[in-house]
C-alpha cells in the first residue's frame, strides 16, 4: 500500500514535470510580475520622490500578491476539465494531499523564482538595513501562504462557477499573511517571523481540509 508521502511525492513530481514541459509558463509569470511592479513603480514614483517615503517593499509586495492572483487564477481547473483530478481521485482517494502537492507544484511554478528576485531587489534597492537571507525567508513564507489562500479561492471559484468569487474572498483572506511579512521586515524579525509561520501553516492544514472536501464536491 502506497503511504501518503509517497502519493504526495508521485503527484508533486508528475505535476513539476508536466509544467517543465511547458517552461514558457515560467516566463509568463515572471512577466506578469514584472508588469505589475513596472506599472506600480511608475504610480508611485511622486509618493517616494515627495515623501521621502521607502516604497520598494511595498511594491514588491503588491506585485507578488497580483502576480500569484493571476497565476492561480485557474487552479485545478484544467485538471478538472481534461479529468485529471478525477483520476487522482480514483487512484489515490486523498483529496487534501492532492491539494497539497498541487499548492506546492503552483508555489515552485509562480513564486519561488519571484520570491528570490524580489528578495535580491529589495536588497539593493530599498533603504531598509536588513540581511538578503532574512528577506529571502519572509518572502518564501509569504509567497507560500499566499499561493494557499489564493489556490484555494480559485477552488472555491470553480466549484461556484465565478472567478470574481475566488478574489472576493483571497483579498481579504491575505491581508494578515501581508502585514505580519511586513512587520518582519520593517520591525522586527524575530518577534514576527513566528508569527508568519504559524498563520502560514494555519492556512495550509485549514485551506488543505477546506479544498480536499471541495474537490470531492466538485467531482461528484
Amino acid at each position: 500500500m502506497v503511504g501518503n508521502m509517497e502519493i504526495f511525492k508521485i503527484i508533486l513530481i508528475n505535476d513539476l514535470k508536466q509544467n517543465f514541459k511547458n517552461r514558457i509558463f515560467f516566463l509568463i509569470n515572471f512577466l506578469y510580475f514584472l508588469i505589475f511592479f513596472s506599472i506600480i513603480q511608475i504610480l508611485s514614483v511622486k509618493i517616494s520622490s515627495s515623501h521621502l517615503v521607502d516604497i520598494t517593499l511595498i511594491s514588491v509586495t503588491l506585485s507578488l500578491l497580483i502576480s500569484i492572483l493571476a497565476n492561480c487564477n485557474d487552479f485545478l481547473r484544467r485538471d478538472f476539465l481534461d479529468g485529471t483530478l478525477e483520476q487522482l481521485l480514483v487512484n489515490f482517494n486523498q483529496p487534501e494531499l492532492i491539494f497539497i502537492a498541487k499548492i506546492c507544484s503552483s508555489w515552485i511554478k509562480s513564486s519561488l523564482i519571484i520570491s528570490i528576485f524580489s528578495s535580491f531587489y529589495i536588497y539593493f534597492n530599498s533603504i531598509i538595513n536588513i540581511n538578503f537571507f532574512t528577506i529571502l525567508i519572509i518572502f518564501l513564507i509569504l509567497s507560500f501562504g499566499l499561493t494557499c489562500l489564493i489556490s484555494f479561492s480559485a477552488l472555491v471559484a470553480i466549484e461556484n462557477g465565478l472567478a470574481l468569487v475566488g478574489i472576493i474572498i483571497a483579498l481579504p483572506l491575505s491581508i494578515p499573511l501581508i502585514l505580519i511579512s511586513q512587520a518582519s521586515i520593517l520591525d522586527d524579525f524575530y518577534g514576527n517571523i513566528f508569527t508568519l509561520l504559524a498563520v502560514t501553516f494555519i492556512s495550509l492544514v485549514t485551506t488543505s481540509i477546506a479544498g480536499g472536501k471541495l474537490i470531492r464536491i466538485i467531482n461528484q
